[in-house]
């Protein structure tokens, strides 16, 4: 069988035929060489698929007779876009709890860095049922300065998207008032 989700848009398949024949594939499914099965096991791969879901109906035909085997329904998926990210200010007040928020695949895996001139602070999150993901850091440790947030995504079929860059700023120093000239 082939896996129920695969990145490969040419799955190789196995199938075990008890007599030796000629086998035929339908469901949207072709290989341009089709085999000549012999008893025992045979391994060969489809023609590439497009993006979707299939369910491919193998036929065997002996010469006096024939059978039809159907595979379970799998899915091909060979692409996954770039996550969205927002990057909020970072001041004095929330360095020790921003929240980083933004989309993606359904159930994908984000991995995130954050940057500043010398330290860097990464993970990674899971995208929600509903293409949503947040995360909460410690910023505190950075340096004031312009921070670099760095997302990409690998969804559950194994691609891995290209990344999203993001700025913000950090700003922690508490701004200070000098009288200069004092009104008489």
């Amino acid at each position: 069988q082939v896996p129920a989700l695969t990145n490969d848009s040419t799955p190789p398949i196995t199938v075990n035929a008890t007599q030796a024949g000629t086998l035929s594939i339908a469901g949207g499914c072709l290989a341009s060489t089709t085999p000549s099965l012999l008893v025992g096991n045979t391994t060969f791969s489809f023609d590439s698929l497009f993006d979707g879901t299939y369910t491919c109906v193998l036929t065997l035909g002996t010469g006096t007779a024939t059978t039809s085997a159907t595979t379970t329904a799998f899915t091909i998926d060979t692409t996954v876009a770039a996550p969205t990210a927002t990057f909020p200010a970072v001041n004095a007040f929330n360095q020790t709890a921003v929240t980083l928020t933004g989309g993606g695949e359904a159930f994908a895996v984000l991995s995130y860095s954050i940057t500043d001139a010398t330290t860097t602070i990464a993970g990674t999150t899971t995208v929600t049922a509903l293409g949503g993901w947040s995360v909460t850091l410690n910023l505190s440790t950075l340096l004031d300065g312009v921070l670099t947030g760095t997302f990409f995504q690998t969804d559950l079929a194994g691609n891995v998207s290209t990344s999203t860059t993001v700025f913000s700023t950090k700003d922690t120093t508490s701004p200070v008032l000098t009288i200069i000239t004092q009104v008489p």
